[in-house]
């Protein structure tokens, strides 16, 4: 669940960043924020959540301003990370 509200607040950041081909509306951006704060703040409890929340953001849009400009970013190496870092995830709780 972790990897998917870190995905979710990259994603965001990653679309705000965006400027010369916006591929989706600036709504979606901020409705992936908001469902990653909701998810948060669900997992995690009211102040941990909301704390959570700053933490995750201030980390994805430092990684969005610092590798975007290089290209680092790319849809299949996003996929990539995102599978990984979710079977991590799971044979970590298990």
């Amino acid at each position: 669940m972790y990897t998917f509200i870190a995905l979710l607040f990259f994603a965001g950041f990653y679309l705000c960043y965006r400027k010369r081909r916006p591929v989706m509306p600036r709504w979606l951006a901020a409705l992936a924020f908001l469902l990653g704060w909701v998810l948060l703040v669900v997992a995690m409890g009211w102040a941990a959540g909301s704390f959570a929340v700053l933490a995750y953001a201030m980390c994805a849009g430092s990684l969005v301003v610092v590798l975007a400009p290089f290209g680092f970013i790319r849809g299949r190496q996003l996929f990539v990370l995102a599978v990984v870092s979710l079977l991590l995830e799971l044979l970590i709780r298990s």
